[in-house]
């Protein structure tokens, strides 16, 4: 058994030598006429650490750390204030190496396009400097602030990726109030309501012509009115309502769902806004998604049970499947605050991988909630 190891080793260490012996012919650093390869490997290491020496790579190991580029700037914090909202701002920054070697700076990254930084020269002489133009573009900001980190990637061993944070503002063309709505606690199968007012301010006409939820929340309905133009606030600048409903249906846990109004401004055609709270239930559910990993014949009576529980007394109604694979059954709990759903697989149900919701209604002392259940199994053949 020794054997087929000691091979792979050896072929392991053959690779090796070919990819360093490829290395060093594409390189020019292969052995002079005469020279072995060992000698080759010793001469070319010297001279990798030489090139050291010109501030293209990090200092050596175990040599000073003092004795390395050192990038600085004027702040790394820089607050551009309110920015023009129809063309882009662009500003300089002094970087600096005040470290002993060549300060190389390989790149700018930026976590928004509407924030980036051009660096004038990627090499800078110790004790020198250069600069960076920041520019920030109010088309690309999406909002009426923006607050995002450049990162300058350097040879700096200290700073690697040094941050520098830029934040502006812009002259916003209208307000939304509120931005956030924080519902609170929210029942189960009611309602809640909130009206967001949007009022221009500037004399660019605005005009909201729509909203809608990110993603597709069931729960999350609004609706866009324009306000009577004798109401407005001031005299041909526009308003519009955004009325926000949030009704959930049974499950229960925080509520964070991001919502956009469309208006007609070419710079901000959308704006996002929030809804949040916590939705709260007089039931609580065991399971609600299963993702069974067994497979399952066609007939198996139960594969899956969710427990409703209450402190009041309860019963399902309503129950249906989506779907022709699988089948759900209610049964009674010891108590008038239990029930049972009870999932299985009918006889006549497809072969593979099966996705199905159960959807029922929770009903107690005149209150009923539409609640659901998920379920994916595999169906094996009849």
């Amino acid at each position: 058994m020794r054997k087929p190891a000691r091979t792979i080793v050896t072929i392991i260490v053959f690779a090796c030598v070919l990819l360093l012996a490829y290395a060093m012919l594409r390189d020019g650093s292969g052995p002079a006429e005469g020279e072995d390869w060992l000698d080759a490997v010793r001469r070319d290491a010297e001279r990798r650490g030489a090139a050291q020496e010109d501030g293209s790579l990090l200092p050596p190991m175990g040599s000073d750390p003092s004795n390395a580029p050192r990038i600085a700037v004027e702040t790394q914090d820089i607050d551009a204030g309110v920015i023009a909202r129809d063309e882009i701002t662009t500003f300089e920054l002094v970087v600096y190496n005040e470290g002993q070697r060549e300060l190389r700076i390989n790149d700018v990254m930026t976590e928004c396009g509407c924030t980036v930084g051009d660096i004038q020269s990627n090499r800078v002489s110790p004790g020198g400097q250069t600069s960076m133009t920041v520019a920030v573009n109010p088309y690309l900001m999406h909002d009426f602030q923006s607050d995002y980190e450049l990162t300058i990637l350097t040879n700096d061993p200290r700073n690697l990726r040094f941050p520098v944070r830029v934040r502006a503002r812009v002259d916003p063309e209208f307000s939304m109030e509120p931005r956030e709505i924080d519902f609170g606690e929210i029942p189960a199968g009611g309602a809640v309501e909130e009206t967001i007012r949007i009022r221009q301010l500037t004399d660019t006409p605005v005009e909201i012509t729509g909203a809608a939820p990110l993603g597709n929340p069931e729960a999350l309905r609004l609706a866009v009115e324009q306000v009577p133009e004798d109401e407005w606030e001031q005299e041909g600048y526009a308003e519009y309502d955004v009325r926000v409903t949030y009704a959930p249906r049974g499950e229960t846990g925080p509520v964070a769902q991001y919502f956009y109004v469309e208006t007609n401004l070419e710079r901000l055609p959308q704006l996002r806004g929030a809804v949040r709270g916590e939705t709260v239930s007089f039931y609580a559910v065991s399971e609600r998604r299963f993702r069974l990993s067994d497979s399952f014949a066609p007939g198996t009576d139960v594969i899956a049970t969710a427990d409703i529980t209450s402190d009041e007394p309860l019963s399902i109604e309503g129950i249906e499947v989506t779907g022709s694979d699988y089948h759900a059954e209610v049964r009674e709990g010891d108590d008038p605050g239990t029930a049972h759903i009870d999932i299985g697989v009918r006889p006549d149900a497809q072969a593979g991988r099966r996705a199905a919701e159960v959807r029922f209604n929770v009903v107690s002392n005149g209150r009923s909630v539409e609640d659901s259940l998920q379920v994916i199994a595999v169906i094996g053949d009849s």
